[in-house]
C-alpha cells in the first residue's frame, strides 16, 4: 500500500538538498511519520492527479493511515485483515461514487 500511495519503491535513493546521488531509504521508515503527523500531502504520489478532489484525498488518507498501521512493529498494534479489507471498501466506494 505505501508503494502504491507513495509510487516508490521500498528501497529508494532520498535526494537531499544541495546532493547528487541520494541516501538509500526505507519506504517503511520514510512516510511514516509524515502519515502520523497528518502531513500526507508531503509523500503521496502526484502523478495520477495534480489536483485531487476531497473524496479523492479523504480514500488517500484512509489508505495511508491503514498502511502505516500494518507496518508497525508489534503485531497486537496491527489492524486484522479484516480491517484492512474494511478500510479498502470504504476507500474504494470514496471513489467509485465520483
Amino acid at each position: 500500500m505505501l508503494e502504491v500511495l507513495t509510487g516508490k519503491k521500498t528501497i529508494f535513493n532520498r535526494q537531499e538538498e544541495g546532493e547528487h546521488s541520494g541516501i538509500p531509504t526505507s519506504l517503511v521508515a520514510f512516510p511514516l511519520p509524515i502519515i502520523e503527523a497528518g502531513e500526507l500531502w508531503k509523500v503521496v504520489d502526484r502523478r495520477p492527479a495534480r489536483e485531487p478532489t476531497a473524496r479523492q484525498l479523504e480514500a488517500v488518507n484512509l489508505v495511508a493511515r491503514a498502511a502505516a498501521r500494518c507496518v508497525r512493529l508489534q503485531g497486537k498494534e496491527r489492524p486484522a485483515i479484516s480491517e484492512v479489507v474494511a478500510i479498502l471498501k470504504t476507500a474504494l466506494e470514496l471513489l467509485s461514487d465520483e
